[in-house]
This record gives C-alpha cells, structure tokens and sequence, in this order.
C-alpha cells in the first residue's frame, strides 16, 4: 500500500484515494514462485467443503429526505469551474470538511466544496449584503468640519 497516497487521502485529497485504489486493483498476487517461499494454505483454505463467506453491504430501504437531497443538489455538486485564487480557512473548519467530504461527496475537494457553500451565501444574502456596502459606502470618507 502507498503510505504517501494514504496520507493524502487522510488529509481529504480525493484524487490520491482513486490513485491509491487504482494501484490495489493492478496490482497482483503475490505466489510463491514470486517470493520464493513456500505458502502455508490458511484454515479457511483447507476446508474444501465449506465456501468463504463473503460480505456485502446489505441495501438500506430507500428513504426519502427532501432536505438532504436539497443540499446535495445545493452543495454537493462541482458547478463552478475556472480561474481560481487562493484563500484561507480556520483549521477547524478545513479538518471538518476534509473528514466528511470523502463519505458523503468522494469526488468533492474541500475547496470545490467551500465555493458551492459561498456561491449560495452569496445568492441567498445579496440584498442584505447590497444594503450594508450601500449604507457603508455612502458614509464621508473625511468628516473634518
């Protein structure tokens, strides 16, 4: 297993844990003309007659939940795409998003995620927003009598 890429998927980069699963599925078994070792057969190989119990996820019923489909639709989906700038998150704040993204969006980033938040702050509080840049910037820069 690749520690780098595994410390990059950690860290909430998504692309590494496609790397990092891309390299499990090429990669082959290793036998023993390979190693050179002679292979023991585990307990589980040597009982021919009972099959290897394999589990699956079991489908959960599907469920309705109108607000969590909103916010997928509303935040969970890449949308914005071009020229791009660098800005700064509280630590916390990236730690969070970087632990939840990888279960409910795997191929969200963090920043592709904190666009799609501030794209509907900015829609949902535009007059609010408007109002306080007109009533500030309406004040005298100088007020010298």
């Amino acid at each position: 297993m690749d520690e780098d890429a595994l410390k990059r998927v950690v860290a909430g980069d998504v692309t590494a844990l496609e790397q990092l699963q891309q390299s499990e599925d090429v990669q082959p078994e290793k036998t023993s003309e390979d190693t050179g070792m002679e292979t023991v057969p585990q307990e589980s190989e040597t009982r021919a007659s009972v099959p290897a119990v394999r589990k699956t996820s079991v489908p959960r019923k599907s469920v309705q939940h109108p607000e969590r489909d909103e916010y997928r639709r509303q935040f969970l989906q890449v949308k914005l795409t071009g020229a791009r700038r660098q800005t700064y998150l509280h630590d916390s704040i990236y730690k969070s998003c970087a632990k939840i993204l990888p279960v409910i969006a795997p191929d969200m980033s963090v920043p592709t995620f904190i666009n799609s938040v501030m794209s509907d702050h900015l829609k949902r509080y535009k007059s609010v927003i408007n109002g306080i840049y007109n009533e500030e910037a309406s004040k005298e820069a100088i007020d010298v009598e």
